[in-house]
């Protein structure tokens, strides 16, 4: 069985976002189920014969989970282990709930092939060819930053910290070791890969947790994951790109940058960062008020993701509109 979830821990006092400036925690927790809204049930439209749930600490609100039981979309409650909780100084200092979710998810014998989204999604495509190429291996998103920017930095730091601070295990690691930078928002594979990698990863984090966190109070899950990719792929085991699949759009004022792919080479899961209380909220209203989601121009739209077409001078236009006029192609 393949199986699409989102992750969802709250706690007042702990931050799980830095995109999002709302203050009040409870504004910020319906943010969070009314994306979670657009991501489960959007992917369980284009996925119907997929399982879909929301893993969390806590059972939705009524509005919430009635929408969820009208789609088949299940809702499992599962506590936030204390071994996984990092200190609330850290700004994403929720988002290790991720091996409690990972723990459940690859307890489920049926759960053949898994995929795990941040609840900041749209599902616009099914996901078939995505399962059929993580059949028999992991898949992370690629965020492609070059080698001298600061988050492949930190990596490269925390890295340089598990060595020194570490067991024998990982002071016999190589120095020099290859370490792209993966996001955090799609974790996809087949049980028995997704198993191993997380145990990689939970082997980081438990040496920074009793050696001691990193200072940088950015530390999060990207970092010790892409460590993780990077000492699992030096056991000889592959990690797929997933950027054929998902893509990440940066739609804010201060930092734009998206892509064609909405339309061209089209990917099946769009993750807007930017728009947590923004474009999904309008999402969100939109399918309750219609029982669907927009298509693809009217949804990235909503998103403010540029249009797939090229764009054309004025001066070309008027150049176009003399030729007509004089009788020209």
């Amino acid at each position: 069985m393949n199986v699409i979830a989102n992750m969802f821990a709250f706690k007042e006092d702990y931050s799980a976002s830095t995109q999002l400036k709302q203050s009040d925690a409870g504004k910020r927790y319906e943010l969070y189920m009314q994306n979670m809204v657009v991501s489960l049930v959007s992917a369980k439209l284009k996925n119907p014969e997929d399982e879909v749930l929301l893993v969390a600490t806590d059972e939705p609100p009524k509005q919430y989970l009635d929408i969820l039981k009208k789609y088949q979309i299940r809702n499992v409650i599962v506590p936030y282990e204390e071994k996984y909780q990092a200190g609330k100084e850290f700004t994403w200092s929720l988002i290790f709930y991720r091996f409690s979710a990972l723990d459940y998810l690859l307890s489920v014998p049926e759960y053949e092939r898994i995929c795990l989204i941040d609840t900041d999604t749209l599902c616009t495509r099914e996901l078939k060819e995505l399962w059929e190429e993580c059949s028999d291996a992991m898949m992370l998103y690629p965020v492609n930053h070059s080698y001298e920017h600061n988050e492949r930095k930190m990596i490269r730091d925390f890295y340089r910290e598990l060595r020194e601070k570490g067991s024998e295990q990982y002071a016999q690691c190589p120095e020099q070791l290859p370490l792209p930078h993966y996001g955090g928002e799609f974790f996809c594979g087949p049980a028995k890969a997704l198993r191993e990698f997380t145990e990689i990863a939970k082997g980081i984090f438990f040496t920074f947790k009793e050696k001691g966190f990193p200072g940088n109070p950015n530390f999060n899950d990207e970092h010790v994951f892409s460590i993780a990719a990077a000492l699992y792929r030096a056991q000889g085991k592959p990690v797929l790109e997933a950027a054929a699949y998902i893509w990440r759009y940066w739609t804010e004022k201060r930092f734009y940058l998206v892509a064609t792919n909405t339309v061209y080479n089209p990917v099946c899961i769009w993750h807007v960062p930017g728009e947590k209380d923004k474009g999904m909220l309008l999402l969100y209203r939109y399918f309750l008020k219609h029982g669907e989601f927009p298509d693809i121009p009217g949804a990235a739209k909503l998103l403010g993701i540029a249009p797939a077409k090229r764009p054309y001078p004025l001066m070309s236009l008027y150049a176009q509109w003399v030729r007509r006029c004089a009788g020209k192609k």
